[in-house]
Parts: C-alpha cells; sequence; structure tokens
C-alpha cells in the first residue's frame, strides 16, 4: 500500500512546474466535459435533419405535381420547416416537464446524460427552433406563394376536416402562429427581460404560447383529414399533463413568513456587489441541502415566480434562507424594496412582519447528492456560493462532535510525492512483473487509457493500451456521432431513390464500426480472457458487433437491387447498433462517473472524511452578505473541514488587516487572487488517497459562472491523470482514485 501525503502548495494561480500530461489526457478531459452534451445535439440535429427530408420528400417527384415553377420551389421548403416545427413542438413538453427531471436526477441516469443542461438550456434551443423554422424557413416560401397567387385564398369553411386544400384555414391560423412566435423571441431578448416591463411581457408571451399555439399547430397542420402534430406530440403532451399534476400534487405552493429581510452592497452599503438576503420561515416546507426553490413575491408581481438556490440547511427553526443577487427588474426592485424597509440600519435589519412569500418546490440540483462522497469540495463563484452555504450549514451541524479521521497507516516505506511536482527523471520501478500485476487488478468494466498510457515492455502490455485507446471516450463519442449522420445520410439517399449509392455508404460505414469494435473485442479476448467474458463489457461489445455485422451482411447482399423490404431492414439492424453504442457509451460514464464501491452499509454524514468549502469573488466586499456567517461556523470546526476564500481583485495587503480567518488555523484562509485549481483538487486527491488508497472519489461540486465549471472540469481529469501517473511509478500498480466534478450554471 502506498501512501500519498498531502504536501504543502500553494493555492493560488503561480507558474507550476507540472509534467507533461498527454494528448489522451487532454483529450479525453475535453470529451467527459462536453461528449454528453456533443452526443444529445447530434441526436438532435439528426433528428430534425431527419425531419427536413421527410417534409421535402413529401412534395417532390411524383408525390406532387405541379405545374408551377414556383410551388415545385417552396412547398418543398415551406413543409420541411413545417415538419421541424411539428418534431420541436412535442420535444419542447418533454424538455418543460420538471418534476420528471427533478425524478431522474436521483437515477444513474445523471451521470451519463447532461440532465442539467435540459432547463433551460435545451429548452431554449427547441423554443427558438420551433420559431426560427416557423417564422423563416416556414413563413417565407408561403409568403412567396401567396403574393405571387400561385396559392389562391379558396371560399367555404375555414376549417376543412375532409379532402381538399383549405388554404383559408393554412393562412388565418399561420398569421396568428407568426405574431406570436415573434413577440415571443421578442420577449426573450436579454435586454428586454431585464427591462421594467420586459419580464412580465415574456411571462405573457409564455402563457399564450402555452395556452394557443398547440390549438394553432394542430389546426394549421391538419389537412385532408391528418393532425400530423398530434401523431408526433400525443405521449410528450400526455407526460406533460401528468408531470404537471404531479407537481401541483408533491410541490404545493405555501406561504412563508419574512424572519429577515436585508441589502447588502450598492451605494449605500458600502459598496460590492447587490445582494438580497431573505430569510422565510414556514413548517410545511421541507427541502434538503443543495436543492432550489420557486418564490413569489406579491408586492413585487402577484403572477411571477422566480427560481433561486436554498442558502440554508434544514433546520428546527423551520426556516428557509435565500440570497438573491440584483440583476434584472424583478431582483433589483427585490433590493430597492429590502434597502427601503431597512432604512440604512444594517446592524438590525427588521422584517417586515406584514409581507408574505410564496414557495414552490423544492427542486432537484447537482448539489443535493454530496452525501454519495466521502471526500468533498464545494465551489461557489460570485453568488453560485448558495449551495456551498446550504450543504456546509447542514455538514458543519451533523458533525458536531466529529475528530478527524485517521488515515490507515502504510504499509509501505514508500510516499509517493505530490502528483504535482513529479519529475519525469525519476526512475519507474516498472518490469514485466510488474504489468503482470497491474493487467491482473484492472477493472475491465472501466478501463482507463490515462492508466495504460505507459511504455509496456510485454506484447500483453501493449495489447491492451491499443484495447484501451478503442474503449476511450474520445473514439466512442466521434465513432457516435459519424455513426448517426451516416444513418442521416444513408436513410436521405434511399428516400429519394438512390439505392445503390445508400447501399455503398451503407458497407463503408458498418465496415469502418466492425472494425472498430471486432478489434476491441479481440484485443480485450486477448488480454483479459475470461474476466473480460463475464462482464458486461463483453455482452455490449458483442451485441454491437453482432448488430453492426448484420447491418453489413443486409448492404452486401442488397448492394445491385435493394428492395424496400431489404432497405428497411439495414435500418433496424444498424439503428440498434447505434442505441446499444449509446448505451455503451453510458455505461463508459456510469463507470467512471458514479461514486466508487464502498463496503460501508450506508453513506451518512459520519462518512465524511474533507470537506473543502472554496468561494471565489472579485473583492471580499462582495462576500459581506455570507461571510460573517460562515466564519461564525469556525470555532471549535471539526479538521475535517477547510474554508478557502479567494478575492480575485483584492491586493493582499488590502486583506492584512481585515482577514476574519486569520485566528483560525491554517485550514481556513482569505486569499487575495485566483485559485490555483490543479493544486487545490490535488490537495483533495491526495486526501482521498491517503484515507483510502485502494480508489476513492473526490466530489466536486461548483455552482457558477460555465468558464470556471469548464476549467474545473479540464483540471479535474489532468489531476486524476497526474495522480495515476504518480502512484504508478512510484508502485507499479494502478489507483482507481479520481476527481469527479458535478457543475450547476446559474
Amino acid at each position: 500500500m502506498v501512501t500519498v501525503k498531502a504536501s504543502s502548495r500553494p493555492t493560488t494561480s503561480s507558474p507550476a512546474d507540472h509534467h507533461h500530461v498527454s494528448r489522451w489526457a487532454k483529450s479525453e478531459a475535453f470529451f467527459f466535459n462536453q461528449g454528453a452534451n456533443l452526443a444529445f445535439l447530434g441526436l438532435m440535429l439528426a433528428l430534425n435533419i431527419l425531419m427536413l427530408v421527410w417534409g421535402t420528400y413529401e412534395f417532390t417527384g411524383t408525390r406532387f405535381v405541379t405545374d408551377s415553377d414556383i410551388l415545385r420551389v417552396t412547398l418543398p421548403i415551406a413543409r420541411a420547416g413545417g415538419r421541424v416545427v411539428t418534431w420541436n413542438a412535442a420535444l419542447i413538453f418533454l424538455s418543460g416537464s420538471k418534476y420528471l427531471w427533478t425524478w431522474l436526477r436521483q437515477s444513474p441516469l445523471h451521470l451519463g446524460f447532461p440532465i442539467d443542461n435540459v432547463m433551460p438550456y435545451y429548452h431554449k434551443m427547441i423554443a427558438w427552433t420551433i420559431i426560427f423554422m416557423g417564422c423563416v424557413v416556414h413563413t417565407i416560401p408561403q409568403v412567396i406563394n401567396y403574393a405571387t397567387k400561385e396559392l389562391r385564398i379558396e371560399g367555404g369553411p375555414i376549417w376543412l376536416w375532409g379532402d381538399g386544400l383549405a388554404t383559408k384555414q393554412l393562412l388565418v391560423t399561420g398569421i396568428f402562429l407568426f405574431w406570436i412566435f415573434a413577440g415571443f423571441f421578442m420577449t426573450t431578448l436579454e435586454r428586454v427581460r431585464r427591462t421594467t416591463w420586459g419580464f412580465r411581457l415574456f411571462w405573457v408571451a409564455h402563457m399564450i404560447s402555452i395556452t394557443c399555439v398547440l390549438p394553432l399547430l394542430i389546426i394549421h397542420g391538419t389537412i385532408r383529414g391528418k393532425p400530423i402534430l398530434m401523431y408526433t406530440a400525443s405521449l410528450p403532451i400526455a407526460i406533460y399533463i401528468v408531470d404537471s399534476f404531479m407537481r401541483r400534487m408533491m410541490y404545493k405552493t405555501v406561504q412563508a413568513g419574512v424572519v429577515r429581510f436585508q441589502a447588502f452592497g450598492g451605494e449605500g452599503q458600502g459598496g460590492g456587489e447587490k445582494v438580497v438576503e431573505l430569510i422565510l420561515r414556514s413548517s410545511a416546507y421541507k427541502y434538503r441541502p443543495g436543492q432550489y426553490a420557486e418564490i413569489q413575491i406579491p408586492e413585487l408581481s402577484r403572477y411571477e415566480w422566480h427560481p433561486f438556490t436554498i442558502a440554508s440547511a434544514p433546520n428546527s427553526d423551520n426556516t428557509v434562507s435565500f440570497c438573491i443577487k440584483a440583476l434584472g427588474r424583478w431582483t433589483n426592485g427585490l433590493f430597492d424594496l429590502a434597502d427601503t424597509f431597512q432604512g440604512g440600519d444594517v446592524e438590525e435589519p427588521k422584517a417586515p412582519l406584514s409581507m408574505t412569500v410564496n414557495l414552490r418546490g423544492p427542486f432537484g440540483a447537482p448539489a443535493q447528492n454530496y452525501l454519495n462522497y466521502r471526500h468533498l469540495v464545494v465551489i461557489g463563484s460570485g453568488i453560485g456560493v448558495t449551495p456551498l452555504l446550504s450543504v456546509w450549514a447542514y455538514l458543519v451541524r451533523a458533525t458536531k462532535g466529529l475528530v478527524k479521521k485517521v488515515p490507515p497507516p502504510s504499509t509501505s516505506e514508500f510516499t509517493a510525492p505530490s502528483s504535482s511536482f513529479i519529475s519525469e527523471d525519476m526512475d519507474l520501478p516498472f518490469d514485466e512483473v510488474a504489468e503482470d500485476r497491474l493487467l491482473a487488478c484492472v477493472d475491465v468494466n472501466a478501463v482507463d487509457v490515462i492508466e495504460m498510457d505507459r511504455p509496456f515492455k510485454t506484447l500483453r502490455g501493449k495489447l491492451a493500451y491499443y484495447a484501451s485507446t478503442l474503449e476511450t471516450m474520445t473514439v466512442n463519442i466521434c465513432l457516435f456521432l459519424f455513426s448517426l449522420f451516416v444513418e442521416v445520410t444513408v436513410f436521405s439517399v434511399w428516400l429519394f431513390g438512390f439505392g445503390k449509392e445508400a447501399a455503398l455508404i451503407q458497407i463503408i460505414a458498418s465496415t469502418i464500426a466492425l472494425i472498430i469494435f471486432g478489434s476491441k473485442v479481440a484485443l480485450s479476448l486477448v488480454v483479459y480472457g475470461g474476466r473480460y467474458v463475464r462482464s458486461l463489457v463483453f455482452a455490449l461489445e458483442m451485441g454491437i458487433v453482432l448488430l453492426d455485422g448484420a447491418a453489413l451482411a443486409t448492404a452486401v447482399s442488397t448492394r445491385h437491387s435493394p428492395s424496400k423490404p431489404e432497405a428497411i431492414s439495414y435500418f433496424v439492424f444498424y439503428g440498434a447498433f447505434i442505441a446499444l453504442h449509446s448505451v455503451r457509451i453510458f455505461h463508459i460514464f456510469y463507470a467512471t462517473a458514479r461514486p466508487p464501491h464502498t463496503e460501508e452499509p450506508t453513506r451518512g454524514v459520519d462518512a465524511i472524511h474533507s470537506v473543502t468549502g472554496i468561494w471565489v469573488a472579485k473583492k471580499y466586499e462582495d462576500m459581506s452578505f455570507a461571510a460573517p456567517s460562515l466564519v461564525r461556523t469556525l470555532p471549535g470546526l471539526s479538521k475535517v473541514f477547510s474554508l478557502r476564500l479567494f478575492a480575485t481583485r483584492d491586493k493582499e495587503e488590502d486583506l492584512v488587516h481585515r482577514n476574519p480567518l486569520a485566528d483560525h488555523g491554517p485550514d481556513h484562509i482569505l486569499t487575495a487572487g485566483r485559485p490555483d485549481w490543479d493544486a487545490l483538487l490535488a490537495e483533495a486527491l491526495e486526501k482521498a488517497h491517503t484515507s483510502h488508497p485502494e480508489g476513492d472519489a473526490v466530489g466536486v461540486f461548483f455552482c457558477g459562472a460555465p468558464a470556471i465549471a469548464r476549467t474545473l472540469q479540464r483540471t479535474a481529469h489532468k489531476v486524476t491523470a497526474q495522480h495515476h501517473y504518480t502512484v504508478r511509478r512510484a508502485t507499479g500498480t494502478a489507483c482507481r482514485c479520481r476527481v469527479l466534478v458535478h457543475k450547476e450554471n446559474f
């Protein structure tokens, strides 16, 4: 056993002489950070392309005969845009099902699917797609058709259920939809939403869209008795209705009294960013640390609900706290209300007893899964500190009297050097015996290419490295996207009657996939033998090989004269191959991102070994709304905890005489400058290795700016690679310790 000591090192950015990180570490860091998002966006793009192709196909060839040269061009374009609108109208109901995504967050799905991006990122993307395709791609060709009188407004009723082309129905509903979409788009613009009436207009436009757009789309798309929208949207609409019902049942609106209502920052409060601390009391509102809630304040608006992360922990006083930064119209109104009521009395702010606040929720967020880890790093930037405040308050209260856990004694006289200061000239005690020992203990369900990236001496070791490269997230995400768009291309080419060309593309694509997965299976069989055969990975990869082989055989046998049934067989086999490949990718995410297995029967606060709280703000004045409450928790605090505050735009000499952490020991610091994320995460990882050298994980929970989230993801994978490199150079054995980042962007 090797003990890695947590070295003493600076925690602010400085030029550190880190050893070389391989191209695989950089590539894997990117794809573990963005891979799931790229795969989902690729899937969305592929499905939208299929809708475009389908819509175009409906008005081309013998399916649509006209003497008009204009209609031959405009109608396929208009129908293509309409089909994309129809498809995305179904998806937007799924993305808006809050209860569904809150429930799924508690399942293993959150490890491999970007649930945190569903609302609002994917929701907005789907809405913008509907608006662009409806107002531009679909509308412009139809305007041309009516302007040139190629489409004439027929007499008769506006609603036509039977045969025929109801141009009046299309025109009237199309005009309504255009103006609703255009108005909704204008209210979504940032500069509009932050004006006095902007958010109210946005809310009204949202309500109009929900209540009016769906019926109009159904009428607009129903021609010759076929309501196309209902074919695709019936199930999503049903899910959304059930979801709304569950939200009403599970998340009842609760009235809460105001305990504290205080404004911080601004010109009247000593400068700094404007933040409101709002403490409410309600015995009926139950929540967990790390969750968020929606609040409504009738004094500001009777109809607007705004989501905010809860900044407190459950307590016997039945209080729930929020720290809200003044950014837009509503939050600035809240700050002005607090500032006016406070009347400049910062020391003794009073609560407006007559003011009530409505609460709804709570809803799930990444930070609520913090107890899955024995080592925690909770990070907040700016107002994103609220999850840190909630988790920190809960753990401090729950671990009162807890002594610092003593790491197990080392059974080796060697102590691995710090992973940040490893020298490339160190001798590597790694011979053929060490290679065999490493390969014998590798988990075949989660082989890391960075762990295998070394100068193997034996043929078996080299084959193991080649097999690990084919299991990387880099290769799998790229192959998934390649297969996805090849399938779209083949379907599009085949649909328009180019069967032989489609068959040729099928053969090339299937052969490439078969070479990659066939090689992976063969290499793994040689290296790991029976252990690989008995693993879940073998079942998944053999299934992929068989499905791809069946698709290839179908394409080869029908390459000269492919018939419709044979083409459908290929699409079924290749589609099943893509689906199983997506399961394999999820398994890679799950195997590497799940908290490690522990023999402890439960994972409560008594299992926590270290908690590091990190808060990054521009100036120390910007921390005034929460820093005092954090400092009050430090006297007598267990050595398990460490608090690091970083004021990026302050100077060290400005903080010397007002450092509230100076008397609380070296584990708690206030520093001027930016954090050195490499050093901070490496220190946390070394603590994890010290307590559990066989393998443990550091759970990093971040809320704040997306740029910092991306930096943390890259740094986490790099630090993990450096740590594995350090341990294997020291002992020749594998280490399963790792840093896992969960991000929540505001």
